[in-house]
């Protein structure tokens, strides 16, 4: 039986998953060939997994020409569905995969509307729409039309499994809804990383000593609130200022949001005694966890509430608290182990205030060992490898 990994974008947790899933098959060597088919680039930006799957005997590692992925990627969501799957049927094809497991679900559900690949599939879905706002027309419109094309493409028979990230909440309700057993809860791993050997933030972006790192990091861009984020140090209380440092590290969505960054990091530094840092570009994983164990908070106030987050596990793991959208799957995480304090709605002013609230606090206490324990990586890959590989020596 063979079995195909599909993901072709090459950001945080995708690179993350594929890492996990090639680690899981070096400690369990699979019955049959697994292939991995990913972004053109994979293996020349992170050649450690690439030299992983290279030594072991069943696992192969397939990048697409930058021609196939410009393809696949260009054009409207309905286009690139399309596209997208016409490349994973060839892939498939190309090596005979019986089972294919799309480790970024969404683009393809237009496309499983109609096609049914020869395959079985399953695949992880992210921004579902239970948890969506519907508090405008424009809200309950694109809430509407999730809703439709989820309830079509359960009627796909070639769909084995389609999983959620930490949210059996929302699982159950697709199911009920739809009168299905296709969707599953999946908790969202927590790698185990090493920080950067010598790395010290504080004397790399000239911060004294005594100030305090509020994190922010990850893909940068409007719906992560990294802009109200940078803003909410112009509402920080003066005598508050001269402790803290802002510190904005990831890649920008686009560049007109890199420059936007740029601005309101320059304005903070102008008009206020807190020190704002911006670090762009892609955030190698020992650099992230050096700035994870070293900062005082991490604040991600996404305005997704349906959406969860990998800094979620990677704060836990920090034991480090979250400043956090008071909202949806996160505000459920958040209160349950207790790994921060929340923000009623995406604003600069409350931004700050919770900040503020956090820094009155002192030492935060956490449930993060309870969270990090149910989120391992060999747990994540084997509840994906399970659906497929490891069913597979059952029968035998």
């Amino acid at each position: 039986m063979s079995t195909l990994f599909f993901d072709i974008q090459i950001t945080g947790h995708h690179t993350e998953y594929i890492g996990h899933l090639i680690d899981y098959f070096r400690s369990r060597p699979p019955s049959g060939p697994v292939t991995f088919v990913v972004h053109p680039h994979f293996a020349d930006r992170f050649p450690q997994l690439a030299e992983k799957a290279r030594g072991s005997e069943q696992v192969r590692l397939v990048s697409v020409s930058e021609a196939e992925y410009q393809k696949a990627t260009a054009g409207s969501l309905t286009r690139q569905s399309f596209a997208t799957l016409r490349l994973v049927n060839a892939y498939a094809e190309r090596y005979q995969a019986d089972r294919v497991s799309l480790l970024s679900f969404n683009v393809f559900q237009i496309a499983l509307i109609f096609a049914r690949p020869r395959f079985k599939i399953n695949g992880i879905l992210f921004l579902q729409f239970y948890r969506m706002n519907t508090d405008s027309w424009k809200d309950r419109l694109k809430y509407f039309r999730k809703y439709w094309i989820t309830r079509l493409y359960t009627r796909n028979k070639q769909l084995e499994r389609v999983f959620i990230l930490n949210d059996p909440k929302t699982a159950d309700y697709l199911n009920r809804t739809f009168g299905t057993g296709l969707f599953h809860a999946l908790n969202d791993p927590i790698p185990v990383l090493e920080p950067l050997h010598g790395f010290d933030c504080h004397s790399q972006y000239g911060l004294e000593p005594g100030r305090k790192i509020l994190l922010h990091l990850g893909a940068l861009d409007h719906r992560k609130g990294t802009l109200e984020f940078i803003r909410s140090a112009t509402y920080m209380a003066t005598e508050r200022q001269e402790e803290l440092a802002y510190l904005v590290a990831g890649s920008p969505s686009s560049n007109e949001m890199g420059e936007q960054i740029e601005r309101q990091i320059r304005l903070v530094n102008e008009t206020t005694r807190i020190k704002a840092i911006y670090e762009p570009g892609f955030l190698p994983e020992a650099k992230m966890k050096s700035m994870l164990d070293q900062c005082y908070a991490i604040v991600i106030p996404y305005k997704n509430p349906e959406a969860s987050s990998g800094i979620l596990g990677h704060a836990a793991s920090a034991n480090k608290p979250l400043v956090a959208t008071g909202k949806g799957l996160l505000k459920e995480l958040i209160e349950d182990y207790r790994l921060g304090l929340l923000v009623e709605r995406v604003e600069p002013t409350l931004i700050a205030e919770r900040i503020e609230s956090l820094l009155r606090s002192g030492d935060w206490k956490s449930a993060s060992n309870a969270f990090t324990a149910e989120r391992t990586p060999e747990a994540f890959a084997a509840t994906i490898v399970g659906d497929t590989i490891l069913s597979q020596r059952k029968a035998k």
